[in-house]
């Protein structure tokens, strides 16, 4: 009797920590990705193409920081469980599902964005502007979109379990396709983009190594300005495809509760957390009289804001 009602405590005082380290960890990311976004905003930042790129990549990672929250960290505390909690698990996990993959093509585009601005600047200037930037979103959206349809079956869902603290898969056929898709497409999707960045690098690298010693001062404030945009789309990608790695492989070496939380969803939490602070680190820098002012988000200054 005795060793049940620790064994009760024990397993009250774990959903307690697990709920508090989900909540604490999601509200300060959400608290974090509002300030990136309000940033882009509030500097007028969105009216380059690659600060829209930016923000349509922050406003899904608020979405997915807001339902962990909302749901998974109440969900946990109160051991929910039943018919309607699963109804509404299945639809928060839908609604993840679809924001995630949103963020996942988004940095490919971002790494599109940085190489064409580097490789191809005149080109960038022709294809890069507002409207074109925001019909390639709409583009990623709605594949982002098509890839949950499956999700509108009940044999195919991605749900919260609260008493092992996990979102998974729905353990049938059409679940376990869904699960593959996710892991292969997005782990290539993201060594695509960190491909891409790293000749993003190299050019980047050559050309300043050319320009050192005869360049103006402008022209070299401008090519420390690229190397930051370039830095923050490659950090960003490095930890997503991290998460991935934690999600699909790393998971498969560790046992136990503590240790799985940690590294698929608390790993998932710090993920989209990171996004936001790698946004306000590489767009924030201190200026001569000693305030906080942002940097420029764009290649290059021009007269047409369309650019």
């Amino acid at each position: 009797m005795a060793g049940n009602i620790d064994e009760a405590v024990k397993e009250t005082m774990e959903n307690d920590l697990a709920s508090g380290i989900v909540f604490s960890t999601s509200f300060v990311g959400m608290c974090v990705t509002i300030y990136a976004i309000f940033v882009v905003v509030q500097r007028k930042l969105h009216k380059n193409p690659f600060g829209i790129l930016c923000l349509a990549h922050e406003t899904p990672d608020l979405v997915i920081l807001t339902t962990f929250a909302v749901f998974s960290a109440p969900a946990t505390y109160l051991q929910l469980s039943g018919s309607t909690f699963d109804i509404v698990s299945k639809a928060f996990g839908h609604l993840d599902y679809f924001a995630w993959n949103i963020t996942v093509y988004s940095h490919v585009t971002i790494a599109i964005n940085r190489f064409t601005a580097i490789y191809f600047p005149i080109i960038y200037r022709q294809f890069f502007k507002v409207k074109t930037t925001l019909r390639v979103i709409g583009v990623y959206v709605l594949v982002s979109f098509l890839q949950t349809t499956p999700m509108f079956f009940d044999s195919c869902y991605l749900f919260y379990i609260p008493k092992v603290y996990l979102w998974a898969f729905s353990p049938t056929a059409c679940g376990n396709t869904l699960q593959t898709v996710d892991m292969s497409l997005g782990i290539s999707l993201m060594t695509i983009s960190m491909v891409i960045n790293m000749c993003t690098f190299w050019k980047i690298k050559s050309t300043m190594r050319g320009i050192t010693s005869h360049v103006v001062s402008g022209d070299q404030k401008q090519h420390r300005q690229e190397v930051r945009f370039f830095m923050q789309a490659l950090v960003q990608a490095t930890v997503y495809i991290v998460k991935k790695l934690c999600f699909y492989v790393f998971s498969r070496f560790v046992t136990g509760k503590w240790s799985l939380f940690f590294i698929t969803f608390y790993a998932w939490m710090l993920c989209h957390f990171l996004d936001g602070v790698i946004l306000i680190v590489y767009n924030y820098r201190k200026n001569s009289r000693g305030g906080v002012g942002p940097t420029t988000v764009g290649t290059t200054k021009t007269k047409d804001r369309s650019t």
